[in-house]
């Protein structure tokens, strides 16, 4: 198996959440993460809005970007890094909470 292979198995997660997080109250935790899945949904939306908004042309991989396709990549980057930290907050409450709809 392949390093990029591996990486991709791997959880990913944010270690330093594990210290910063350490000793707090359970409903704490789970408002925290509660508040990280909410914003993860947002930030899903933003990206699929900015990429049903993108030309045809800027739907294809291999195309150099417009200023409006990098605006695309700059919100999928925010929204996997808050993926990131949402996956982290689930591992450490052990358990994915109710979450409302948005």
């Amino acid at each position: 198996m392949g390093s990029e292979t591996a990486a991709l198995q791997s959880k990913p997660e944010i270690r330093a959440l594990f210290g910063l997080t350490k000793g707090l109250p359970k409903p704490q935790l789970e408002l925290l993460t509660v508040e990280a899945i909410q914003t993860h949904r947002i930030l899903v939306d933003k990206a699929d809005q900015l990429f049903q908004a993108l030309p045809e042309k800027d739907k294809i991989p291999e195309m150099v970007g417009s200023a409006q396709h990098l605006d695309y990549i700059r919100a999928c980057m925010e929204m996997h890094a808050q993926m990131y930290a949402t996956n982290t907050l689930i591992n450490i409450l052990g358990y994915i909470p109710k979450v409302p709809a948005n």
